[in-house]
This record gives structure tokens, sequence and C-alpha cells, in this order.
């Protein structure tokens, strides 16, 4: 059976978008405006890298680095 569990690359990409969400959020509050196109280039660029350089690790792939 399968678990419907996300992969590590999955979880990577969630979280460095959030991070960058986040990030442009406490920037706001030190007066830093970010134009809401930025922003969500910035996610997406972002979520894009961390889940290209995280190596997927699903069940029976794993490999010796």
């Amino acid at each position: 059976m399968t678990s419907k569990a996300p992969t590590v690359k999955v979880v990577a990409g969630g979280a460095a978008g959030a991070a960058v969400t986040i990030a442009v959020w406490i920037a706001g509050l030190f007066g830093l405006e970010v134009p809401s196109e930025v922003a969500g280039a910035a996610v997406v660029l972002v979520t894009f890298a961390a889940a290209y350089v995280v190596p997927d690790r699903t069940a029976g792939r794993h490999t010796a680095d």
C-alpha cells in the first residue's frame, strides 16, 4: 500500500512558499511595501528552487548519494 503522505520534495516546496509569504508580510511591518506581483513571483521562484534541489525520496527509490 502506498502512503498518501507528501514526499520530502513536496514539503520543501510548500514550506519555502510559506516562508516567502511570511517574509513579505514581515517586510510590510517594517514599511517595505512589496507589490503583490513581485511577492507572487518570489513565492513561485523560491518554491520551484526548493523543490528542484531536494531529492525525490519516494518509497522504493532511495539511493546512496
